[in-house]
């Protein structure tokens, strides 16, 4: 959901900037109750086949009782996709984002949230619509739970619910997308007045000597000084909005008991400063952890209540310590990198494939060298920054794996079995042996089969000194995976944008057992990342910097 509203928006500043290089103006549409069925009514049509498709899986799961029929009613990521769709045709091709702003006006920000309103008034109706599948699933794993002795949760009614999916899922990142989409035209417009301002004052204003350095030359060290304002207006807000989770979520603090202590200490020991500890109570329906914010007097530590009270003290020290590897190695300041870089990388060369089709060949326009330069850098920028993510992932989780590994002991039950007796002469001769001694003649028997011996468990303690990664601290991030995935009803071969697959990831933990943690595989791999994003990073700067000091 998070990539899907980001889309949204996206797709805003894509027609945005499209606009504003071919110069075009901001009208109502030529048919403006078009525009607005547009809009509207194919976002509405997505809920409306959410209903019906969910209705009919949980009635055919009623009569048959099988859990794929039930999993195939949930239609939810599929019609969010298509509700994408649906937005970027609005907005392109219905003029529904100029039918908006001819309306309200473009007020900072607002107007983007009301663009974007069909679209998002869709992914609360496809998440309400889900609830019959979630709640049929939660019931089949009654049974299973109360067989494990796990502790069980009741399902919240289904307003409870949608509030808690809209608050935890979608506006835990619409509340940052606006703030960086205000900002980014907060800036522009600043820019815009000054210059406006320093022609209608001329040279006795005292801001006049700054708008002039700005504007000299061809313009290129104004945009320069616009991008790196944008630039640190985002890592501001990144850096602050974890500052609002405690109003955003259901929290409250854990300061004291031996969970605190615990927690405590797995910080001090990787040296991750934070504010505070954080318990999120999501009634039971959301299992996860998360270490939030950037800078440490901003970062809070986060357990979910399911997965306080349902997973085992081992796993839980292992989510824990795969959240602290993104916040020790600054994993959400590279993925920022790492979008910049792609974008940056897919903007240039589709501008460059672009000029150079029209240079050749006379085809395209200015307009679409823009289009394509656009497009190119979304895509190309999403993209490197979901393949870097997917290592970053296994890099914290054999970063869990490590940190378990540094110290402990474990007593685990090791299975035995004793040898097979030598040699046929405790089960006496055979029917063929009788037969030649004694002249018998013998119906044919089955061979006589000898029953495989009783396995025995032994008790074993193995104790964790840093020197290689042991069998139970991987066994511990598997399993915590696995039971992520299990109570979040998650399949495990399920491949996601930004996580892979919870196979692939479980398979590649079983793989660094007995390896020195200082020499993993995927630590080398994410430092080639690194040096690639510093690389561009510096790149991006001082091209930068070189316009805004030479123009």
């Amino acid at each position: 959901m998070y990539i899907h509203v980001i889309l949204l928006f996206m797709t805003v500043l894509l027609h945005d900037n499209l606009r504003a290089g071919t110069g075009a103006g901001t009208s109502a549409g030529p048919h403006p109750w078009l525009t607005l069925a547009i809009a509207v009514v194919p976002q509405l049509l997505l809920v409306l086949i959410s209903l019906v498709v969910t209705a009919r899986g949980t009635r055919k799961f009623e009569h048959t009782r099988r859990g794929d029929h039930l999993l195939a009613a949930d239609i939810t990521p599929r019609l969010l996709w298509l509700s994408a769709g649906v937005h970027c045709w609005a907005i392109f091709f219905g003029h529904w984002a100029e039918l908006v702003r001819f309306n309200i006006g473009n007020i900072i920000a607002i107007d983007e949230l009301l663009i974007c309103a069909p679209a998002l008034a869709c992914t609360i109706g496809l998440i309400a619509s889900r609830y019959s599948v979630e709640r049929r699933i939660h019931e089949l794993l009654l049974v299973s739970s109360i067989d494990r002795g796990e502790p069980i949760a009741p399902l919240p009614p289904r307003a409870r619910w949608v509030n808690l999916q809209v608050r935890h899922q979608l506006l835990v990142v619409l509340i940052p997308l606006a703030l960086t989409t205000g900002w980014g035209e907060a800036v522009t417009r600043s820019l815009n007045l000054l210059f406006d301002q320093a022609i209608r004052r001329g040279d006795t204003w005292w801001l006049y000597p700054v708008a002039d350095w700005l504007a000299a030359g061809d313009g290129s060290r104004a945009h320069a000084a616009e991008l790196i304002l944008q630039i640190t207006g985002i890592f501001g807000v990144l850096s602050l909005v974890p500052l609002g989770l405690p109003l955003l979520w259901d929290v409250r603090p854990i300061r004291t008991g031996e969970l605190a202590e615990v927690l405590t200490e797995m910080c001090r020991r990787e040296a991750v400063r934070f504010r505070d500890i954080l318990l999120w109570r999501t009634d039971g329906s959301v299992l996860n952890g998360a270490v939030v914010g950037v800078v440490p007097w901003a970062r809070y530590v986060l357990l979910t209540d399911a997965l306080v009270e349902r997973l085992p003290r081992e796993q839980l020290m292992a989510v824990m310590a795969h959240e602290l590897a993104h916040a020790k190695l600054r994993h959400i300041l590279w993925l920022a990198g790492s979008l910049i870089v792609g974008s940056t990388i897919g903007a240039v060369a589709t501008y460059s494939a672009g000029w150079a089709v029209h240079h050749y060949t006379g085809l395209g326009s200015t307009q679409g060298h823009v289009l394509l330069a656009s497009i190119g850098s979304v895509l190309a920028g999403i993209s490197i920054m979901g393949a870097v993510s997917r290592r970053f992932e296994w890099q914290a989780d054999a970063f869990a794996v490590k940190h378990l590994s540094a110290r402990g002991r474990w007593e685990i039950l090791e299975r035995v079995v004793p040898d097979e007796p030598a040699g046929t002469d405790s089960i006496g001769p055979t029917p063929l042996e009788l037969e030649a001694a004694y002249g018998l003649t013998m119906a044919p028997q089955p061979p006589l089969e000898q029953e495989p011996p009783a396995p025995t468990f032994v008790r074993r303690t193995i104790t964790a000194d840093g020197s290689r990664i042991v069998g139970p601290a991987v066994e511990a991030m598997a399993g915590a995976l696995l039971s992520v995935a299990r109570l979040n009803h998650i399949p495990v071969r399920k491949w996601t944008f930004r996580h892979g697959s919870i196979a692939e990831r479980i398979a590649r933990i079983r793989r660094l057992q007995g390896l020195p943690p200082s020499r993993l595989p995927i630590d080398r791999v994410v430092l080639w990342c690194k040096l690639a994003i510093a690389t561009g990073m510096l790149i991006v700067i001082g091209l930068t910097v070189r316009e805004l000091l030479i123009g």
